[in-house]
């Protein structure tokens, strides 16, 4: 994982025919390229600004895109000490507990603090992402899979009308 960078390795499986890199680089601001070898800058760690600075500058985000809007929403609304303790949680990769909130029938992404009255608590990241993913994901792929179907239904009941009717 790089942060500072937006991107995500995933090590491919080695093979020789046809020969193939070692790595997919998926880069959210330019798309995906497979590498031989990830740079070295790769797994470096982003840089935490003070908090003074994330809860005084909006725009934050921009320069550090790790610091998004719902983490500095949730920072502003809080107490100056719980700000401190959650900040330091996040920035130090200590966050002990995760949180899936459901709003108007949505999931939002997990987070490192609760943010609503609904909400499911997880003991890892892994967890709340996996669970966010099947919630969120597998609805969508089940319409994809029942689209075929229903363009069939919909063909036949087309076909069913146009023979039913009576010739002008």
């Amino acid at each position: 994982m790089d942060w500072p960078s937006l991107r995500l390795a995933l090590e491919l499986t080695p093979r020789s025919e046809p020969a193939c890199g070692s790595f997919l680089i998926i880069n959210a601001r330019t798309g995906m390229e497979i590498i031989d070898e990830l740079p070295p800058e790769f797994s470096s760690q982003p840089e935490w600004p003070a908090i003074e600075d994330v809860l005084d500058e909006p725009e934050i985000w921009r320069s550090y895109p790790h610091i998004s809007p719902p983490l500095r929403r949730q920072l502003t609304s809080l107490s100056p000490e719980d700000a401190h303790q959650l900040y330091f949680k996040v920035a130090s990769g200590t966050a002990e507990t995760f949180y899936l909130t459901k709003r108007n029938d949505d999931w939002l992404p997990p987070l490192a603090w609760q943010s609503g009255k609904e909400a499911e608590c997880f003991d890892s990241a892994l967890d709340a992402a996996n669970a966010y993913g099947q919630r969120t994901l597998f609805p969508l792929l089940e319409m994809e899979e029942e689209k075929p179907a229903q363009t069939l239904l919909k063909r036949e009941r087309k076909k069913g009308q146009a023979q039913s009717e009576p010739p002008e």
